[in-house]
This record gives C-alpha cells, structure tokens and sequence, in this order.
C-alpha cells in the first residue's frame, strides 16, 4: 500500500486475484476503526468492515486500516469497494503511509537518517503547520534553536491540517521550503504527526519537544502535545504576540489596513501604534528587541545580519533624489560585516506574505553567485586554506543585502489592502532567512546609482530581480543597474508564481472553506483557553503541595 498525499487516501494494489482495489476514502475509514490504538503490539487487530470477518490472526490484515498503521508486508484480508464483500488475496501487501500517530520501518522514515538516533538534549525538536512563513514561525524556531544545538522541524502534511484544523493555503512543499531557509532550522521532516508522536522525536534523537505558551489541539479537542508533556519531554516557550496564520487570513478576507505602519523607525520608538504612551513605549522597546533578537547567526546567540533603515526622501516617484545618500543610511543592528573578496549583491521588493516564490528567488542568487565564485576558483582548496589561515574560518563569496520596500510604497504601485504584512513583519520574515547577510529596511523603490553607491560597504557589485508580473509598473525601476551593466535577473523557477497576489487568490477561491476556518479556530481557541487555564491550576496545586 503507498499513501498518495495528492489523493488523500491509500491504494491496496493486488497483484493476484483480485486486480486493484481502493480502500474507502479516509473519513469514511474513520467511523469503522478502533481509536484505542496508542499500544502498539506485535500482533496488530483491526475492526472488520460491515459483514467482514473479525478473525484477524498475526500477518492478516483488514482492508479498512487504522490511522496509527504504517508499515507491514503480509496477506491481506480486504474489503472490495466494487463488490462490498471481504476477499483473501494471497498477495505481499507493502504499505508505506504517513499519518498521525504512524511509525514508519527503516528505510520508510519521511526524511534521513533511517536507523534511531542516540537522543540527545542537545537536539530540539518543533513541529507544525507552518502556513505562510511568518514571523512568529521564526520566533518559536529561534527560542527552541536557543536551547540546543541542533533543530529538527516537523512538518504536518496537508491532509493531516485539513483532518484537525482546516484547509491550508500552502502546499506542504512550499511549507517546507519556507521551513528550510530559516536560519535556525538544521532540518526539516515532512509528514510529521500532527499528535507530536514519542516515538518520532526519538528516531530523530530530540531529547526535548518545544511549542509555544498557548494550547493546540487536535480535531478532537485533545492537547497535540499530551504525551510529549506527560514523558517530561515539553519544553514552553513565549508565543510571538500579534501575527498568525489565522490574522494573516483574516486580513484578506476582510481587506483591512489598520495593519499598516507609517514610519518603522517611529514604530520601534514607540511614537506610531495603538495604546497610551506608555504603552506604546513598552511595545516600541519589544518591537527593536526582536529585530535585534533575528539579527543574529544560526545558533540565535552570535551576532548575524547587519541592519539597517534607509532615511532617504519618499520612494513613491520614479525619481528619488540622489544627494546625501550616506547621511541617509542609518544602522540599528551592527552585525557581520562582508569580508575580503566577497561580492556585494543587492535584491529588493515588497517580500510580502514572504512566500516560496521570494524564498526560492533568493535561494536562487546564493545558488547563482556560489556557480560564479567556483567558476574564479573560490572553492580551491588553496584559497579555502589561506582564508582560514587569515581569517580563522571559510566563508561565501558573496554578501547579499537585501532590501525591504515600505507599506506605503506598496500600496501606491499594488492597492486595495496590500501589503497583507506590514513592513516590521516583513523585514523580520527576511531577516530570519539563511541567505541574507544584511537588510535595508524601507529601501528605495528605484535602486539608483547614488543609492547602491552609499550602501554600507560600498558600491553593489551586482543587482538581482526576478520577473515581476504582479505589479503593473509604468517605468523600469532598475534602469540605472542595467546602464550600469550591473543587473542580472533571475529566470523562471518552480515557485515563480507563488507570490501576494496568488496566495489572496486561494484565500478568496475558497472563502467559505476558510471562513469556516476561521470559526472553527474561534471556537477550538476558546476550548484551548480552558485547558490552559486547568493546567495552570494543576501546576499552581502541584506547588502548594
């Protein structure tokens, strides 16, 4: 049997006798299985189907499989969905399924290694949906990437979301390409359970499980993390306040703006929000922190990315001034510099809803300037030696500054309500990606000569876009890096339509299906409230005995 996460269901196929069946579709499976299925023996059983025989010995299996069922080679007794009636087939049956609660043999585990891992504290594990790369996926990867050396990221499969949550809005590969390029991910495992599964975390040697201060749970209103927490394997750090998936969601649907930031620099002051001064002071203060906590290398501890806001007149005009860029470059976070012989490549945009198509672009210039380094001989094991010898480590050969439009900027070339994140959110969603080394807050929408010239560490050796279809443009925002021979584009890659404009459009596509989202979230939030609250309780009674 081999899971098909394109159908959303499992394919029995006989090789004798009795040709291919298919197995009821999985929520019809789910009425007829046995649910008490967290012992797991040598000897597996299952519920018969309707009529069918309940003499199910070792090695004999129903056609009606259990969610918590992997892998078996046996003879199979199977329910035919053409006739209705249970047939013995004599043939091996391979099943090779991922789904909550499953445990795959070796060789059939989602992501390498295959054999068991010695566990170690050192090795964290996290896991979730991870729909639309926010922030505050980045946050929960950094605080857990904090506590260990190593960070092994979950991923849940789409069937899985859709089973206990609702319909996701991105596919699973475009999930864990977002998932990939957090710099604070050592590796990700798709089709992770959506129940955080004991024997998961310890194939991939993760001592300790970490989430977030809130309650999740499962379709059935049960704690995803139970048996995680009751092993003593639950580590609790801070939720990201402010910024969801269902926020995110909730923005399309309604097409509001109050998101919108006039001035980061007032924002992390706390001279622009919402509140009293004081309020407004303390939120500022948190805001800067947590640029500064995202500027920082893999580990989450070491300085990383350099930061940095560019002051300069309004951008929305095809012609920004050009005098006194330096003064107008300001730094907030210092970080690591570019060192001798790397290239100074600038990229720009909006980076809105940070999708696959942004990650895959900038993933795409690493790739691109990795080709061109090799090609002069930056990888010979001559140069990697001097460098270390120099340097007391090897490095890139290039340095990639990346900038960040403003909302404002924005919303003058794209309308309605875009951008969907403000700029804070956006700049932390690039600030947190593995193939950034700095970031220019509230960048000029025009690149001009005079502004890449007062970059930080001098003029840009070169200048990457994509191929923009989704903002009308009545001019060539980078006429000067092309005159200056200095602009390269990057061609057609597999999430080049993955932007804004097309994840809005799976939003308002199926508008019920996630506006039933959204209130079955309300509903399970008020649910996990509750039993927050009872652990809490619990806790506090634990203390005063």
């Amino acid at each position: 049997m081999t899971y098909r996460p394109d159908k959303g269901r499992c394919l029995v196929i006989h090789r004798v006798e009795v040709g291919k069946v298919e197995l009821a579709p999985k929520r019809a499976r789910r009425r007829n299985e046995t649910r008490q299925a967290q012992e797991r023996t040598e000897e597996i059983r299952w519920r018969a189907p309707p009529g069918g025989s309940t003499e199910l010995g070792h090695g004999v299996v129903d056609g009606w499989i259990t969610r918590d069922h992997l892998l078996f080679s046996a003879t199979a007794v199977c329910w035919c969905a053409v006739c209705a009636v249970v047939q013995l087939c004599s043939c091996s049956v391979e099943m090779a399924a991922f789904e909550r609660g499953a445990l795959p043999r070796q060789g059939q585990w989602p992501a390498d290694p295959q054999e068991d891992v010695e566990i170690s504290k050192d090795r964290i594990w996290v896991d979730g949906c991870f729909d639309f790369s926010h922030h505050g996926h980045a946050g929960a990867m950094l605080q857990a990437r904090r506590l260990g050396k190593e960070l092994l990221v979950g991923v849940h499969s789409d069937e899985e979301i859709s089973d206990n949550k609702g319909p996701t809005v991105m596919t699973l590969a475009e999930r864990i390409a977002a998932v990939d390029a957090c710099r604070w991910s050592t590796k990700s495992i798709p089709y992770a359970p959506y129940v955080t599964s004991l024997d998961w975390i310890s194939h991939y040697g993760c001592q300790y499980v970490v989430h977030g201060d809130d309650i999740t749970s499962d379709s059935d209103g049960n704690d995803c993390y139970r048996f995680v927490k009751e092993a003593g394997r639950f580590l609790v750090v801070k939720r990201t306040p402010g910024i969801s998936t269902t926020d995110l969601v909730g923005r399309m649907l309604l097409c509001t703006k109050t998101h919108f930031i006039k001035s980061l620099l007032a924002y992390i002051t706390g001279k622009e929000g919402s509140g009293t001064p004081e309020e407004m002071e303390e939120a500022g203060k948190s805001h800067f922190q947590r640029i500064r906590d995202y500027a920082t290398d893999e580990t989450g501890l070491r300085p990383g990315p350099e930061v940095w806001h560019w002051n300069g007149p309004s951008t929305l005009s095809s012609t920004p001034a050009t005098g006194g860029a330096h003064e107008q470059l300001q730094q907030l976070v210092e970080g690591v510099k570019p060192k001798p012989g790397q290239k100074i490549v600038y990229v720009d945009g909006g980076f809105d809803l940070f999708s696959s198509g942004h990650i895959e672009f900038l993933r795409c210039v690493h790739s691109a300037e990795e080709k061109e380094g090799e090609a002069r001989g930056w990888f010979h094991p001559d140069q990697v030696a001097q460098r270390v010898k120099e340097h007391g480590e090897d490095y890139g050969p290039a340095y990639i500054v990346a900038g960040v439009h403003d909302d404002e900027v924005i919303n003058r070339w794209k309308g309605l309500n875009y951008p969907i994140m403000n700029i804070f959110e956006r700049g932390l969603c690039v600030l947190q990606c593995r193939y950034i080394n700095t970031v220019v807050f509230a960048a000029p929408f025009t690149p001009t000569e005079a502004y890449l010239s007062a970059l930080p560490f001098g003029m840009a050796d070169v200048v990457y876009h994509g191929p923009t279809t989704f903002i009308p443009l009545t001019f060539d925002p980078y006429e000067e890096p092309r005159k200056l021979g200095i602009f390269k584009e990057i061609g057609n890659h597999q999430f080049q339509n993955v932007n804004a404009g097309e994840i809005v459009q799976r939003i308002m596509t199926a508008r019920a299906a996630f506006e039933e989202r959204q209130r079955i979230k309300m509903l399970k939030s008020i649910n996990e409230a509750e039993v927050k609250k009872q652990e809490e309780v619990a806790k506090l009674s634990g203390q005063g005995n």
